[in-house]
């Protein structure tokens, strides 16, 4: 017995307590190379000593035969635990092969690996003369760690008749009545009941005992259905075996296959916020189906610690052992991708490379890359070794991504307290799937068992990180006969449909749909789908109605021109005269290098109590190199209230000094920018004093003779003498088809 581990967990400790207690002092049989005669005793697997202590069992193949001490008897082993190591390869499976007779070549009684015999006993045969039963222990997989062995109690009895199991789903209906196979969702009742087993004459079946895969046994006293769901998507093998009155053991095996549903993931989006009366919309595609596989997880788990060390090597190491001997990844189709969880706190410093078992590397990205102070997930950056929190980062012949991690278009400005309390705002990379720097493609011709190494090198001191877990992820049909499925959803709406308020209009698969909603408010939006297991899921959406500006727009009254500039008066209704006309408005910006650039915006009459307003609402710059700040005052000598870079959130700063003034400064390096690259686009803000709702974007038409045709009141400057209408269009910054116009026409004042 082997004290230092369990025994397939507590509940089984406890029956072996109780099966064992009778003879706690009996003699241990050790599985070897040998022959005894005895009918009392514990059968034990080669790990264990003749004092029941034990250690995994030894990489070795042994023949063991145990025969009756009184000749007419029949040896019966009853299994209290068995546990062998199993690989998604059966070929590296560990068996025990089990013979009714006095050697190997005597007539098989099956081949056993996992928990298969788990509960149950065996008995020579009345076929069986000699009563003996041999085991052939066959080690055919790596070292084992984990997997107890067995543990069986001796005895004799009289030869087994053998009886025979027979089984059968019997609800939900199998889609084959032909099939031993059912898919089924996530906690559903399967029925199964006995069909048919059977003793031998002169017997009487006295159990019936389910095993259901998922670690639960039934055992029932009586031919009855048994009930059982599961709550875990997967591949589950459930067997029956019967037991005679002469506690003989069914030992054919008629195994029945529960495939059950994997949970797909949404893609779902939606227009929102959007104006009331505005067009908006609900999309459903598309809807990711999710593979299960019964290969083991293909990754390492557990910190590995990146130190803040100038050219310090870091590396992680994944080794496979279920492939056939030789074999070699044949096409780059079957490497799906490279994984890891990680957090950094400077991604510009970081080299990250993969190699297959015979050598071959290929870099994910190399140093230097441009990453510069972008961090990878959440990470600590206080000089502590306190661990961030980790982002899924992935690297495929395929990806999602046609950019690698170090491209700034796929980072986000991101606000976040880090797990050691400290506030945090700074560009992270988003999780993805990219494209590598090296091709993933050289690995074509790599061993696949063998060490696969993730490695890192840290080139700049200062910054650390973690890696949580890295993984490679190879296709499944690899290895012949593991179990591999992907539930399907239709494409047409009895598979996937939306449902909700407002839709006017839907595609014919019912997965988008056209909204119009005329009153504020919140509305809810359930995308229902259907998938081939008939299971159903749902996600809920939000669409955000918001009142736009409708009617409470004005251009202003006509104006006169009479060779003197005049002023258009747009503004919301109700609203009176704007007291900073002459600087609210809308500025779009492409930045260069070597920027230092001010703007200046005070109210029309400094010191009257208006406050000025900025609203940056819309574009990204180079993180940490270039910045836009913003002083409160007429200057940048003025006290400091704003400094973005990087991709930067909304960001609405107010005025405070008495003038009601604001200084912006707009600074850049000689490296990148919106001129100089395609990093970066245009940066916009909005300038206003409160009751002019800087929240819109004005744009007025035709901008022939208007010093700024983005605010709200520009001033004609010129006039050709003709007549002229001008159109505002004001709309709400960030919703789209919300516009509103209004008209105002400038007349000459002479012929």
């Amino acid at each position: 017995m082997n004290s230092n581990r369990s025994l397939l967990g507590s509940s089984l400790a406890f029956v072996s307590m109780l099966l064992i207690s009778p003879v706690s002092n009996a003699q241990f049989f050790i599985m070897g190379d040998e022959t005894v005669d005895t009918c009392t005793g514990i059968f034990v697997d080669a790990g264990n000593s003749e004092d029941g202590t034990g250690n995994p069992y030894p990489d070795a193949n042994f023949t063991y035969t145990i025969c009756p001490d009184n000749p007419g008897d029949a040896v019966s082993v009853e299994f209290v635990a068995f546990g062998l190591q199993t690989n998604p390869n059966p070929n590296n499976s560990d068996y025990l092969f089990i013979y009714d007779g006095p050697d190997a070549g005597s007539p098989s009684m099956g081949n056993y690996t996992g928990n298969a015999l788990q509960g149950l006993p065996v008995t020579a045969t009345v076929n069986n003369a000699t009563g003996c039963l041999t085991f052939v222990f066959q080690d055919n997989g790596p070292a084992n760690t984990t997997s107890p062995g067995w543990e069986a109690n001796i005895l004799c009895t009289t030869p087994c008749a053998t009886p025979t199991a027979a089984s059968s789903i019997i609800d939900p209906p199998l889609p084959n009545p032909d099939s031993l196979s059912i898919g089924v969702c996530l906690n559903e009742p399967i029925t199964f009941g006995d069909a048919g087993s059977s003793a031998e004459p002169g017997f009487s079946l006295d159990s019936w005992v389910w095993n259901f895969d998922d670690g639960s046994i039934d055992t029932l006293n009586a031919a009855g259905n048994v009930t059982h769901s599961f709550d875990e998507p997967g591949e589950y093998i459930v067997n029956l075996a019967v037991i005679d009155n002469n506690g003989c053991v069914s030992l054919n095996l008629q195994p029945l296959q529960v495939l059950v549903s994997t949970i797909p993931l949404f893609n779902s989006y939606q227009s929102t916020p959007v104006c009331a009366g505005s067009p908006a919309f609900v999309d459903g595609n598309p809807v990711q189906s999710v593979t299960w596989t019964a290969l083991p997880p293909q990754v390492v788990a557990g910190e590995t610690y990146l130190a803040d060390g100038a050219g310090f090597s870091y590396s992680s190491e994944l080794n496979f052992d279920f492939f056939e001997d030789g074999a070699t990844l044949e096409t780059c189709d079957d490497l799906l991708s490279v994984t890891v969880n990680m957090e950094h706190s400077y991604m510009g410093d970081l080299d990250l490379t993969i190699s297959c078992p015979d050598g071959t590397t290929v870099a994910l990205m190399s140093y230097p890359n441009g990453g510069g102070g972008c961090f990878l997930g959440e990470a600590v950056d206080d000089g502590s070794n306190i661990p961030g929190t980790g982002y899924d980062y992935g690297w495929s012949p395929n990806p999602d991504i046609a950019t690698n991690i170090n491209d700034n278009s796929n980072w986000t400005q991101t606000t976040y307290t880090d797990n050691a309390g400290n506030a945090e705002n700074n560009n992270i990379a988003n999780p993805g799937l990219y494209t590598s720097e090296g091709d993933l493609c050289d690995f074509v011709g790599c061993p696949l068992n063998g060490t696969w190494t993730f490695s890192v090198v840290d080139n700049l001191a200062i910054d650390n990180g973690y890696i949580f877990e890295w993984g490679l992820n190879l296709n499944p049909a690899l290895i012949p006969g593991v179990t591999t499925f992907t539930p399907t959803i239709g494409l047409n709406a009895d598979s996937s449909y939306w449902t909700g308020p407002g839709i006017i209009n839907q595609d014919f698969n019912a997965n988008y749909c056209d909204i119009i909603l005329d009153e504020p408010g919140i509305y809810d939006y359930v995308f229902t789908v259907t998938n081939n297991f008939s299971c159903t899921f749902d996600t809920t959406l939000s669409i955000e109605v918001v009142e736009g500006p409708e009617n409470s727009i004005t251009a202003g009254p006509d104006q006169v021109f009479c060779g003197d500039p005049v002023q258009l008066q747009g503004a919301f209704v109700g609203g009176g005269p704007s007291p900073c006309g002459a600087s609210q408005g809308t500025t779009t910006y492409c930045y260069g290098n070597n920027e230092n650039t001010t703007w200046t915006y005070c109210p029309d009459n400094p010191g009257d109590g208006t406050l000025m307003n900025i609203l940056f609402y819309d574009g990204a710059i180079e993180n940490f190199f270039d910045h836009i700040q913003v002083f409160d005052g007429s200057d940048t000598g003025a006290p400091l209230l704003v400094d973005l870079t990087g991709n930067y959130p909304e960001t609405s700063v107010t005025a405070t000094n008495p003038d009601g003034c604001l200084t912006v400064l707009f600074t850049s390096d000689g490296s990148v920018s919106c001129e100089a690259s395609t990093f970066y686009e245009d940066v916009s803000w909005c300038v206003g004093c409160g009751q002019d709702a800087c929240g819109f974007t004005w744009n007025w038409e035709p901008p022939d003779y208007l010093d700024n045709p983005t605010s709200s009141q520009p001033i004609v400057q010129d006039f050709d003498g003709s007549p002229t209408e001008y159109v505002v269009f004001v709309e709400p910054i960030g919703l789209e088809n919300c516009a509103t116009t209004d008209t105002v026409l400038v007349v000459p004042g002479f012929e």
